[in-house]
């Protein structure tokens, strides 16, 4: 008799351990009850892609289809990388998004080769991508990037001294695309305090060679140097002063300026005065 009832006070205990378990174990709908909805990916097209240089940017063009009405999880926009297997990429977030065609925005750098593409992700979702195109991003034009100040140590032969002269760039106001002003060109004259900050009696005009990158001063331009202006080395009067090569100040891939010169100075009487050979390069300040 005692061994049924200790029998039983097992098989009791067990069938209340039993119960007990059903009670806590959650129903299938409690479990999904507990995770956010799945947010569906919508399909990405890639297509034209405009470069803004200056500005750093890319503007493309993303074809999107199956966007969900649920957006809160989602993340769409550009990845752009320098290498095709996007180890090193940059992301740029796309707001506001609908089916159809939206520009997105993505980063990048002057003069480099990019890949880029679009993506969308979720991490209730997973991810979607479009294909990948190759961008290839211009060098910033030379009449946006050659302003500034500049230094540099001129050797003159008119003087027989080395000198240090700080040229300052400026883009025309009225023509900034092809024009620009030098100032500070002749350190002589920066002794005598025409420093050419001011553009004050110490100053050229020069033109913009996007496709060469330099800035040429033209034979025959008026040097504001007192009257004087810039003939070719050695020419009797402005007469001839056409058959010799002008200044010009080309731009380095590192973004000084090397000047290159032969050239001298005529006064206002024709008369032919100091003359100038070298080559200077001017590191930007």
């Amino acid at each position: 008799m005692k061994r049924y009832f200790k029998t039983l006070s097992i098989i009791s205990a067990v069938v209340m351990l039993f119960a007990s378990c059903q009670k806590l174990a959650p129903s299938k709908a409690q479990v999904e009850a507990g995770f956010t909805a799945p947010t569906a990916v919508p399909t990405l097209t890639i297509g034209n892609v405009e470069c803004d240089a200056i500005n750093g940017i890319v503007n493309v063009n993303v074809t999107v289809s199956g966007l969900p009405s649920d957006k809160s999880n989602l993340s769409v926009g550009i990845l752009s990388s320098l290498t095709p297997d996007f180890a090193d990429s940059k992301f740029v977030e796309t707001k506001d998004l609908s089916d159809g065609n939206v520009v997105m925005k993505g980063a990048v750098t002057a003069n480099s080769t990019y890949y880029v593409k679009a993506i969308a992700s979720s991490p209730t979702g997973g991810s979607s991508s479009s294909s990948v195109v190759t961008v290839e991003v211009p060098d910033i034009p030379l009449y946006y990037k050659a302003p500034g100040v500049y230094v540099g140590t001129v050797d003159s032969e008119a003087y027989g001294d080395s000198y240090t002269s700080t040229i300052y760039i400026v883009a025309d106001e009225d023509d900034p695309e092809h024009i620009m002003w030098i100032g500070g060109i002749e350190p002589y004259y920066a002794d005598n305090g025409y420093t050419g900050q001011n553009f004050d009696l110490n100053y050229v005009m020069a033109t913009v060679d996007e496709e060469k990158g330099c800035l040429v001063v033209a034979l025959g331009e008026d040097a504001h140097l007192g009257g004087r202006v810039i003939a070719g080395l050695n020419a009797a009067s402005m007469d001839d002063a056409t058959s010799y090569a002008p200044v010009t100040f080309k731009m380095t891939a590192t973004g000084d300026f090397f000047r290159a010169e032969a050239f001298q100075t005529v006064k206002s009487d024709g008369s032919a005065e100091d003359s100038y050979a070298g080559n200077t390069t001017y590191k930007r300040k």
